[in-house]
């Protein structure tokens, strides 16, 4: 059972882990300055972490948990407000009923969405396609390998080094655009992405030298996939399967408990004195011709 308390112990941390980026969405048209993506600081309110949501270098609104214990975001002009409906949520995420202010007044909003968002540690950039003048394009601005997140964030989000050459980025830009450019000042690089709104890298991607076609041969693949050659060079990605907690809690409980019932069963099996001493078998002593047959008659009662 001790096994079993650590594990429960460890799912409910591992549950309670606040995010470092948190994506609001809301189709409300109020609501104009609220939606965009929080990122956490290292400041704490009522126990709970601050996010903030930056529009360059500005601090547009904070995201943290006001004294009566309800998620609650403002914005710095004082013009917008939401709030969690309930005040037992402890992450953002969790089934939460939202609410917008008007006129001093709280109205329920089913609009409002909260979505973690993980940047992975790398991202991997290939181009399959056999189209001559973009592959001498990826090849001669050796656009191809591994981006490494690095430590700080451009534009509120991490941005990313190419593995043995930092003269190359991946990052988001003031303009909101995915771009793999020589400096994070460019609003788009030599190749950028098909959408600017999408918070984290997406897969569309077009050249400068294509800017009406999207050239979808262009790949970004999450680094944190496994990378296995099969026989013919061809790579595989495998993902990792990612068991949830509740489930490994609720085998490791299954287990602990079989295991205990086994051992207060057999505690409680009848144990047999095997009677070392006195030994549990006629014995023979050898006295010459007399043999003497010793049959522990006289431990028997009447």
């Amino acid at each position: 059972f001790f096994l079993l308390v650590l594990c429960c112990i460890s799912s409910s941390e591992q549950a309670l882990t606040h995010q470092d980026f948190y994506h609001v969405k809301t189709d409300n048209q109020e609501l104009q300055t609220i939606p965009g993506l929080y990122q956490r600081t290292n400041k704490n309110e009522n126990g709970h972490p601050v996010y903030t949501k930056f529009a360059g270098n500005f601090v547009e609104a904070l995201l943290f948990v006001n004294d009566d214990m309800q998620w609650k975001i403002d914005t710095s002009d004082d013009k917008e407000h939401i709030r969690s409906k309930n005040t037992t949520a402890l992450l953002p995420l969790e089934n939460i009923e939202w609410e917008h202010e008007v006129d001093g007044s709280w109205i329920p909003d089913s609009s409002i969405s909260f979505k973690q968002v993980v940047f992975p540690e790398s991202y991997v950039l290939d181009y399959s396609g056999d189209a001559q003048n973009e592959k001498n394009i990826f090849t001669e601005e050796k656009l191809g390998g591994t981006y490494v997140k690095q430590n700080i964030t451009h534009n509120n989000v991490p941005y990313y080094s190419k593995e043995g050459n930092q003269s190359l980025y991946l990052n988001r830009t003031d303009d909101k655009w995915w771009t793999i450019s020589s400096t994070l000042k460019e609003d788009k690089g030599i190749i950028f992405q098909t959408e600017k709104s999408d918070i984290a890298p997406s897969k569309k991607w077009k050249m400068q030298t294509d800017n009406d076609n999207i050239i979808y041969d262009i790949t970004l693949t999450n680094g944190d996939e496994a990378e296995q050659l099969d026989k013919d060079g061809n790579i595989k990605m495998i993902m990792f399967i990612s068991i949830p907690s509740t489930v490994i809690v609720v085998i490791l409980t299954v287990v602990c408990l079989a295991l205990f019932l086994k051992k207060k069963r057999t505690s409680n099996e009848p144990q047999m004195d095997e009677n070392d001493y006195y030994g549990e078998e006629e014995e023979t002593y050898d006295v010459g011709d007399n043999p003497v047959v010793d049959t522990n008659e006289y431990y028997e009662s009447d």
